[in-house]
């Protein structure tokens, strides 16, 4: 069983898949999640430290990282 913060940050990962499929700033994921920006800041630096997403100079934003189904 999941502790309380995993399932979370779990659905949040599952989030940001589908939010960010474009260059977003971290401002306007967390105005799409319905949480502070130091929030949602927090959670950019978990998804950036698993691989999950890229933070990219420009356009600027944080952006899922596309699967390569050969790797």
């Amino acid at each position: 069983l999941l502790a309380p913060a995993d399932a979370l940050f779990a659905a949040v990962r599952e989030s940001a898949r589908r939010i960010l499929t474009t260059p977003t700033k971290d401002a306007d994921f967390a105005q799409a999640l319905g949480v502070s920006s130091a929030q949602a800041k927090v959670w950019l630096k978990r998804l950036l430290e698993e691989g999950v997403v890229d933070k990219q100079r420009q356009p600027p934003g944080y952006i899922v990282k596309q699967s390569n189904l050969f790797e």
